[in-house]
């Protein structure tokens, strides 16, 4: 199980559809502008995206992506398991059958363990962050989202702790 930039870009681009300051269909170079995304590589993760049917994409002059369900019917379950090639820790626990389960040693703790993720990502839903988001961007002052530039240094944290 891997949370890779896939996974954290999936999870913006989904959360920047659902955010409600935006208008309903939103352009992709918006987008990659204000969450520091790579076009090719947002394309790339977007297609995802489009492919489980968690967006659309309407075609045209005025055209863009939107969200394809409710932001309160999609978690970030969904969202991951649809960018991600293989989120599974162990290949016995992908489909909960293993032909070894009742003589393996340790089926039951990654099985409890891929249990107690999902759980907590079925819980939360894009329309839960968004409102945490908003909340806390009042509360700092940070500006409206279409004014947000993306951060300049990078999140991500495995380089970031080996840059120390």
């Amino acid at each position: 199980m891997n949370f890779t930039a896939k996974s954290r870009y999936g999870l913006k681009i989904m959360l920047d559809l659902a955010d409600s300051s935006h208008s309903n269909k939103q352009q992709r170079n918006q987008i990659a502008q204000r969450h520091g995304i790579s076009i090719d590589f947002m394309d790339h993760i977007m297609a995802r995206l489009k492919k489980s049917g968690l967006i659309i994409s309407i075609r045209g002059r005025n055209g863009g992506f939107q969200l394809n369900h409710p932001p309160e019917k999609v978690s970030l379950w969904d969202i991951f398991t649809a960018v991600e090639d293989y989120f599974y820790p162990v290949k016995c626990t992908q489909d909960n059958h293993c032909e070894f389960e009742n003589s393996c040693i340790s089926y039951d703790s990654w099985s409890e363990v891929v249990s107690g993720i999902k759980d907590v990502l079925e819980k939360k839903n894009l329309k839960q962050l968004v409102n945490q988001w908003n909340v806390k961007r009042k509360e700092n002052g940070y500006p409206h989202s279409d004014q947000f530039l993306a951060p300049t240094v990078n999140c991500n944290p495995r380089k970031a702790s080996s840059e120390i």
